[in-house]
């Protein structure tokens, strides 16, 4: 049976006991990961956030040190996965979702929908662009290469090759689901559900709720260099989407007039 985890913080007894009920209601059994204070990182991951004499050095501080457990957490399941402790891939899910009921039955159905392998399939990320379809599923569902990856990390499955990829040895600058909508920086082959099965923030996110304002952020948008990253991170992606789809599907896609797809007919 596929292994889930649940990242849940110690202080959110609440946030257990509601996804304690969704996940009965969708027929999987979890096991529950306690969720990482960014003020007390783990000795195993403080090399991707910290110096040599463990001082975060990570972008991320002081502004968003949420954004640092939140990281941390799915990073030290990864490991767990990379060194083949749990099988050939995981369910991951955090604390603030709404479950479908058919949710064990698509989840079979979507890890055997492609045949060229996959190291990221998001379940809970709805996006606003572009979408290859590689395959049709239930529901009036699709699994689907995107154009550009939408945010969120609420649930998603991971592949043992994925994890590893993902565990390069760098330090985060960017939040979990930042560095996962690049999937050129890891070579991942990574496919979502649209319209998602899964529906993410039910209520407010606490994982993070360390974080203060985001006023570095919102000042570092407004500099040239940061809108030269941009563009030259849209080259990237364009080249990346090239190179995974091939040119004829990747000019379907972009001539393509889908768009936004939140909810299955």
């Amino acid at each position: 049976m596929l292994p889930v985890f649940l990242i849940n913080l110690d202080r959110s007894p609440d946030r257990l006991r509601r996804m304690e009920a969704e996940f009965q209601r969708s027929g999987l059994v979890f096991r529950r990961f306690p969720a990482v204070d960014g003020t007390k990182l783990p000795e195993r991951v403080k090399r991707y956030f910290c110096d040599a004499a463990d001082n975060i050095i990570s972008a991320l501080y002081p502004d968003r040190i949420g954004q640092i457990g939140c990281y941390a957490s799915h990073m030290c399941v990864w490991q767990w996965l990379a060194a083949g402790e749990l099988g050939p891939s995981i369910l991951i899910c955090e604390d603030d979702l709404a479950l479908p009921c058919d949710l064990s039955a698509l989840i079979d159905e979507v890890a055997s929908s492609t045949s060229q392998g996959w190291d990221i399939i998001r379940l809970s990320s709805p996006t606003k662009r572009k979408t290859a379809r590689l395959a049709q599923l239930r529901g009036g569902r699709f699994l689907v290469h995107c154009e550009r990856v939408p945010p969120g990390t609420g649930a998603y499955l991971i592949s043992r090759t994925g994890a590893a990829k993902l565990l390069k040895p760098r330090i985060c600058h960017r939040a979990v689901d930042e560095d996962l909508a690049r999937p050129w920086l890891f070579d991942l082959k990574q496919y979502a559900v649209v319209p998602p099965p899964v529906v993410q923030n039910i209520g407010q996110s606490l994982i993070e709720a360390t974080d203060g304002a985001y006023a570095t952020l919102f000042k570092r948008g407004r500099t040239m260099s940061f809108r030269l990253q941009r563009v030259y991170e849209r080259f990237r992606r364009h080249g990346f989407n090239l190179r995974r789809l091939g040119l004829h599907r990747w000019l379907r896609m972009m001539l393509s007039r889908n768009g936004p797809q939140q909810k299955a007919p």
